[in-house]
């Protein structure tokens, strides 16, 4: 088997949330996989990931731990991912034309995205008609439980001994109000997609 150039694509960054792609991609490049990493922030080679070059997504006022608004030291519930999303909206062009040169630059076989406010990655690796995987390390995202919920959400992470209408408020209300924060920011970027010619 010949190697595969690989892009793993995260738009947050930060170390501890790149973790686990981090170590996947340590696995491909033991593999003999060519993998580069596209991301806001720089991770100077280590011991701990020979082999990984790194591209940034540009300038550190792009990134959301130099976003004034936007404070990564203290707990993130769903409004701090709501300023993260209206960041990605509003850098997407750059975001997007960033990944596609570094596709086309670098002859990309496999996209790995970080589905966390990361729309560009997933869109080029469809524009591209290139295989894409999703990854995240909010779960409850993925697959939620009834008995279980995200502090995230502004929820206890046990609904086991929560009352009725606590359960109630972080199963159904709860998921609503959030998609109704995050509703503008979609809609502004689908507008965006929508003048670039990308499907929503």
């Amino acid at each position: 088997r010949s190697p595969k150039n690989i892009l793993v694509g995260s738009y947050v960054g930060g170390r501890s949330h790149l973790k686990p792609m981090l170590d996947v991609a340590t696995i491909l490049i033991e593999r003999g996989h060519n993998v580069i990493l596209l991301t806001s922030g720089k991770y100077e080679p280590s011991s701990e990931y020979p082999g990984l070059k790194q591209i940034t997504l540009g300038s550190k006022s792009l990134t959301a731990k130099n976003n004034k608004r936007i404070n990564v030291h203290k707990d993130v519930d769903y409004r701090a991912i709501g300023q993260f999303m209206e960041l990605a909206t509003a850098t997407y062009n750059a975001t997007y034309e960033k990944f596609k040169n570094v596709a086309k630059e670098d002859n990309i076989d496999l996209f790995i995205c970080d589905a966390l406010v990361n729309q560009a990655c997933i869109d080029v690796a469809n524009n591209l008609n290139k295989p894409v995987v999703g990854f995240t390390s909010f779960m409850q995202l993925m697959e939620p439980k009834p008995y279980k919920s995200d502090p995230m959400y502004g929820c206890n992470i046990s609904l086991e001994n929560e009352s009725f209408f606590e359960r109630f408020r972080c199963t159904l209300i709860q998921p609503l109000q959030i998609a109704y924060a995050y509703g503008p920011s979609i809609r502004k970027l689908n507008d965006i997609k929508g003048q670039m010619n990308i499907n929503p």
